[in-house]
């Protein structure tokens, strides 16, 4: 008796535990589904087949993540939250979540700012948003994660340039108010200064820590839209709707030298890291890069339909991403300059997109007002 007795209860333990994970498993594919995490999605639910090979709810979950996934074959992961476009996109420095700026609008045909002027913080392994700064009264234009300190800087259409503690979850600083808009912001490596610019064309320098401005240099005929540090930080590139692409000595405020193209009206700027090439995007939809030693022009990327407004190169040197009008993130390779791979998952424009540190993940926002994780091609 006493070993039918024991067989039952193993036997019954066996079973809740087989249950218990039946409906893990479950709840799990269901989240992912709502998240529209199909890949995700996929994998789980062919462990619940595995379980419960007759199982007719995830029979019906496999055939609407075939039918799905056959229309769509690279499906990233959606961030939901934001009520209005998303302008910038980052990582954070260890990869393992992302910040949001937004705001926008059209209004009477006019641009608007729009209710949602707020910076996110986003957990990219949940897929959750984990906090929001409000403060900015015009749509945030730009975000920056410090590669230091848990710090954001943001710049604004309303001219402002904040700086938020990420630790303490609230704004430490702010640069300036009610100038004309601020359209780049960009960190130091050493997390000290920052680099601005906006529609005067009027690159300026701040210290972090007193929030004064130490260094202007002015140049640009109009809107300067971007701006980054250049190699060892005692330069700066920017680029305008001017059609100028122009380097900086910060130390004593004077160019360099400036990449130039005809009717050009530049939005979006990187370079590679070992700082010998640069890359500008914007009205004409190509991707155009320039040997910074001897200033030669290599033949432009092209394929995008329409204007290109944001561009990244990864960290290894090896990719440029770029995303656009046309809805679509492309991801390029430098030294071929061939198209290896385009994303095509956004309903409205990408507004920005981003590499992770670690190499592997990309970041896009889009006026669809959603931001998207995507895996970055082998």
């Amino acid at each position: 008796m006493s070993g039918e007795t024991h067989r039952t209860q193993s036997e019954t333990s066996a079973e809740e535990a087989y249950k218990a994970e039946y409906e893990r498993l479950m709840e799990t594919l269901i989240s992912q589904i709502e998240r529209e995490a199909f890949l995700d999605a996929r994998k789980t639910v062919q462990s619940v087949l595995r379980l419960r090979p007759a199982d007719q709810a995830a029979l019906d979950a496999n055939a609407f993540l075939a039918e799905h996934l056959s229309q769509q074959s690279d499906e990233g992961k959606a961030l939901r939250g934001h009520a209005a476009w998303v302008n910038s996109v980052a990582f954070t420095s260890d990869s393992q979540f992302a910040i949001s700026g937004a705001g926008g609008a059209i209004s009477n045909g006019q641009l608007a700012d729009g209710d949602d002027r707020t910076i996110r913080l986003w957990d990219l392994a949940d897929l959750e948003e984990i906090h929001r700064f409000e403060g900015h009264t015009g749509l945030v234009t730009c975000v920056a994660w410090s590669p230091v300190r848990p710090q954001i800087a943001s710049t604004s259409r309303d001219g402002s340039i904040a700086l938020w503690d990420v630790s303490e979850l609230r704004r430490i600083r702010l640069f300036q108010r009610n100038k004309p808009a601020e359209l780049s912001v960009a960190f130091s490596e050493d997390g000290e200064r920052l680099l601005t610019t906006g529609d005067d064309g009027v690159i300026r320098l701040w210290d972090v820590s007193s929030g004064n401005c130490i260094r202007r240099c002015s140049g640009h005929e109009g809107a300067a839209t971007c701006v980054t540090f250049f190699a060892d930080d005692r330069h700066a590139l920017s680029a305008g709707l001017d059609g100028t692409i122009r380097l900086w000595d910060l130390e004593n405020t004077v160019l360099v030298t400036q990449f130039k193209k005809a009717g050009a009206e530049w939005l979006a700027l990187a370079c590679t890291p070992d700082a010998l090439t640069v890359f500008a995007a914007g009205s004409d939809g190509a991707i155009h890069r320039w040997n910074v030693t001897d200033g030669v022009e290599s033949p432009p990327l092209v394929g995008h339909e329409g204007t290109i407004n944001s561009i990244a190169v990864s960290p290894d040197g090896a990719r440029v991403v770029s995303g656009g009008s046309d809805k679509t993130v492309r991801v390029w390779d430098i030294r071929s300059g061939t198209l290896v791979h385009t994303f095509a998952g956004h309903r409205d424009a990408v507004n920005s997109v981003a590499v992770a540190p670690d190499n592997r993940s990309i970041l896009s926002g889009s006026s669809d007002t959603t931001i998207r994780l995507w895996p970055m091609p082998l």
